[in-house]
């Protein structure tokens, strides 16, 4: 797999937020290409995954060209660094 890109609205019993932290642990070379997309409005859950995590993201509705475009950034970086905030 080249990188994950993960909506931030999957719920229990897979929740985003467990899905983050399951591939940091056991794919840490997979957690740095990881893409998170997000609602407007995010959940409390999905702040703390992108400030912990400090995942790159697009906000939804997607945009097909930013999805596009953010997905070659963190293929590219093989990172998430803020960056691609």
């Amino acid at each position: 797999m080249d990188a994950i890109i993960l909506d931030d609205e999957l719920e229990e019993p897979l929740s985003s937020k467990r899905l983050v932290w399951w591939v940091r642990e056991n794919q840490p070379e997979l957690a740095e290409r990881m893409l998170l997309t997000v609602s407007r409005k995010p959940s409390r859950e999905t702040r703390e995954i992108l400030e912990i995590a400090m995942l790159p993201h697009v906000t939804k509705p997607l945009e097909v060209l930013e999805l596009y475009s953010r997905a070659q950034q963190v293929l590219q970086s093989g990172k998430n660094p803020h960056l691609l905030q």
